[in-house]
């Protein structure tokens, strides 16, 4: 496994309301766009570029209030990643490992994860290329 940083985020006003993500460095995300673009694979950056969500809001046991997230926002957390991307045909991600992502998770009263992903991007508006 790998290992990078995010910085705590929360989606935009035209998002969901609950939804806070880890920035995840671009970088990363153009390094294995253009790894397995020689293989055929093509993707755009997602809304919120490349990230991990880690509190999904209406997907979780409750939605966080961006009041209960303020001491977290614009945090840096560690993750551990593995390089092998997955997909579904629509969208692009590698798994990912962080205590630090489920330590937040209880502390707001939610249970763990224990597994989320780091989204390359998808292949929403993608035209031919």
């Amino acid at each position: 496994m790998f290992t990078s940083t995010g910085i705590i985020r929360s989606a935009g006003a035209n998002q969901k309301p609950g939804w806070y993500f880890l920035e995840c460095d671009e970088e990363v995300g153009k390094y294995y766009h253009w790894l397995y673009s020689r293989a055929g694979f093509h993707w755009k950056s997602c809304m919120n570029g490349v990230h991990v969500s880690f509190l999904a809001g209406e997907k979780d046991e409750k939605i966080v209030s961006l009041e209960e997230m303020e001491s977290y926002l614009g945090k840096e957390i560690e993750f551990s990643y593995d390089n092998i991307i997955w997909t579904n045909t629509r969208a692009f991600w590698m798994p990912v490992l962080s205590s630090q992502l489920d330590r937040i998770r209880v502390e707001l009263g939610l249970n763990p994860r224990f597994l989320y992903h780091v989204t390359l991007g998808n292949v929403k508006y993608l035209e031919n290329i």
